[in-house]
This record gives structure tokens, sequence and C-alpha cells, in this order.
């Protein structure tokens, strides 16, 4: 209390005043950081300031208040007696309620969010960050080749096969593109060349070029195979074409490289086509293809155009001459023998035997003679054929026989008219 110079009347100190002596004029005025404990701010006996506690404060001297101020709302006080608040640590958060806040346990901020300096409640990391621990100052960027697809994540994820992120921070991967396949580490995408090419986002291969195509060797994406000339072609993972060589041609369907053979032959390069062999040739199975047709050897045939292989003569025919479209029946009184083989000549059948119906092999006995009288008017004729008789001719001037005869040596009469 204090009383004034010439008060009747003692008076009691008002808040942010006290006086601990009697007999005083004035009261003293509260220190910042101290405080009067006077009830619904009206005046008392107050003696003495008090200190504030950890977590409250007073911001000046005479503050006129009952208790002191808390700290709140991202601050805190440790220490007592004091005039203002601190700020959080960052890792930290202290909320809005108007609680005294001496300590910072209690508010620090899980994994998956993170608080600045003074913060008043931990926030959560946005997509393409995270924190893996508590009591972050700030979230971490995703990793290049990896992503954070969520909002308060406290790791990052791997891109998925066929995409990639090139820089750090990613919310979500990029596929790879058209023409490119992602990097097994998924920090980039690789261009498809040299032979390969892809046609899809999202790969992780590139196609092969396919016979008919090609893809150059230049560094750059390739979307689809280059498809060759028509006269040229290509094999697998071909980076450029090539004329076709000779002895083979181009299928201008499939763009494959096909063997000229069994018919057919082509002496020159990068033809889309085949030449068939003429009679009397073939070209048979070649492993580098036919350049040229080669001519049927004596003993055989070719009849028509474009055959793989020469038929033999044989079963009454033969043939002595090369690149022969045709077999050469056996004269009379000679055979072939139906063996499958070539022949190149004909056998004459032995004494006392003639040549079966089919003229394959000789059987016993004599050669039936036609004769005809058309050609030779004798009364007699000698037939030049052993052991052999007369028959008449079917010429125009047919003969009537009036007899035969055949000798010892073979030869044989007729009479004839």
């Amino acid at each position: 209390m204090y009383s004034e110079a010439g008060a009747t009347e003692c008076k009691w100190c008002w808040h942010g005043h006290y006086q601990p002596l009697p007999g005083q004029s004035a009261c003293l005025v509260v220190t910042a950081g101290y405080y009067t404990a006077l009830p619904d701010g009206r005046p008392g006996p107050v003696t003495k300031q008090t200190i504030c506690p950890a977590g409250t404060y007073t911001p000046y001297d005479g503050y006129p208040a009952s208790s002191c101020l808390p700290c709140y709302d991202g601050k805190w006080q440790p220490l007592t007696g004091q005039t203002s608040c601190i700020p959080s640590h960052w890792g930290y958060a202290i909320s809005a309620s108007p609680q005294p806040n001496p300590k910072l346990s209690g508010h620090s901020c899980p994994d998956g969010t993170y608080a600045p300096e003074g913060s008043n409640a931990c926030i959560m990391c946005p997509a393409g960050q995270y924190t893996s621990v508590w009591v972050s100052e700030k979230c971490h960027p995703a990793a290049i080749g990896r992503h954070v697809p969520e909002i308060g994540m406290n790791h990052d994820i791997q891109c998925p096969e066929g995409s990639f992120t090139n820089e750090t921070g990613m919310a979500t991967c990029i596929k790879a593109s058209k023409g490119y396949i992602g990097s097994p580490d998924r920090t980039s995408q690789i261009p498809c060349s040299k032979g390969m090419y892809q046609s899809e986002t999202g790969k992780t291969e590139c196609s092969w070029v396919r016979a008919g195509y090609y893809v150059p060797d230049d560094g750059l994406p390739h979307v689809t195979p280059i498809p060759c000339p028509d006269d040229q072609t290509s094999g697998l993972l071909a980076t450029k074409c090539s004329l076709c060589p000779s002895g083979a041609y181009i299928d201008t369907a499939t763009k494959l490289i096909v063997l000229a053979q069994n018919g057919k032959y082509q002496p020159l390069s990068g033809q889309s086509f085949a030449q068939l062999t003429s009679p009397g040739y073939y070209t048979s199975t070649l492993w580098s293809g036919n350049i040229i047709a080669r001519h049927c050897p004596a003993g055989t045939i070719a009849s028509t155009r474009g055959q793989a292989a020469c038929t033999p003569c044989n079963a009454g025919k033969y043939q002595p001459a090369v690149g022969s479209t045709a077999c050469i029946n056996a004269d009379p009184g000679y055979i072939v023998p139906a063996d499958n083989k070539p022949h190149t000549t004909q056998t004459a059948c032995g004494a006392g035997t003639v040549p079966n119906a089919q003229k394959t092999g000789c059987v016993a006995g004599t050669t039936p003679m036609t004769f005809s009288p058309s050609s030779v008017w004798s009364s007699l004729i000698r037939a030049p054929f052993m052991k052999a008789h007369i028959v008449p001719g079917t010429g125009a001037n047919t003969a009537s026989i009036i007899s035969t005869a055949v000798y010892n040596d073979g030869s044989a009469f007729a009479t004839v008219e």
C-alpha cells in the first residue's frame, strides 16, 4: 500500500505495481518478466512481484496482469522471468492453443512431416519430397531415378521398369517415349538405333529389325524400321540393306532372300525373281543358289521348264545326247532295261531271243518282221533277219506271201506277188 502527501488514508497498489515496505508514498513498478497476482484486475495489498515461470513471460515493466502470458503458437520459453518467447526449434511444432510451453519434448514432428523454426503445426511433405526421420527442418527431394507419388511419405520409390526421372523432386515417373527404352537405373531413356527400334512407350527392350528392313547406326531414336528397296534386302539387326547376290532373289512380299534352286536360277544380283530352266536343263538344291542352269547329262531328259532334276531314260528308251527333252525308243531287236538308271545306248537281243513287249528285256523266240511290198516288188525277197518269218506289210500296195522258207544261216525267203 501507499499514501500520497496530505492523504488521510492508504491506497492499494494496482496491477503492475507493488510495495513491500510500509509508509511509502508510491508503489513500485513490476519488473518485466514478473507479475503481481491480483484477481479480476482490482487493486489490492500487493507486497511483492512474482517471477514468470518457464513457458510464460511479461513484455515490459509494469505490465498490468495478474498472470504471465503463455508462450504458444510456435513459441516457447524454457527460462523463468523472461520478457518474450522464443520461436520453436525446427522440427518441432507448438500449437496455437494458449497453454504455456516451457519445453519442446512432445512437440517433435514425425517422419513424413517437417517444421521450420517457429511452426505451430507439422507440415506434410509434398509429393516429390519426403523425410525419413523425426524432427526435420525440411523435406528431401526424391532422387533421380526415383519418385514420391503421395504427400506425407517417409521414403522415395524407384521408378517402374520402362520409366525414369532425370531430375530430383519428381512426384511421377516419365514413361520412355516411342523410339526409346528406359535405362536400367531409371535415370534416363536410351534411343533405339543400330538395327533396333521401339514403336511403344514405357518399354525396357528395343525390337529387333527383321529381314528386309534396317535401322541405321545414327544414335537417333527410331519408332519403326525402314524397309529395304525392292532390289535389296537385309538380315536381323541390319543397319543397312544390300543387293541380293546372284544365285538368289528377293521375295518382295516377305523381303527375304530366296535361293534360286529346284528348277530355278538367277545369274544377276539384285533381282526380285528367278528364271525357270529351259527344257533339257535343270537346277537342283544348292546351298549357295544356282547362277546357271545345267544341261541334263546323256541318258536323261527334262521335258518341261523348271525341272529340279532330269528324268532317266530307261524301260525301253535311251538318249545318247546331253540337254535332251525326250528319250528315244529302242529299235526293233533292241532293249533298254527298266532299272530307273540313265541309259545312253540300247542293247541288241542275242541269238534265239527277242525283245519283250516293253523292250525292257529279251525273251526266247523269233522276231516278227513286217514286209512292205509297196517299196519292193520282187517275186523273191531275202529278209536280213535271223530265223525270222515274213508277214504281209500294210502299205498301199499290200503283197500276198506265196511261200516262206528259213535256212540254216538264218536267212528267210519269201515269194510274193
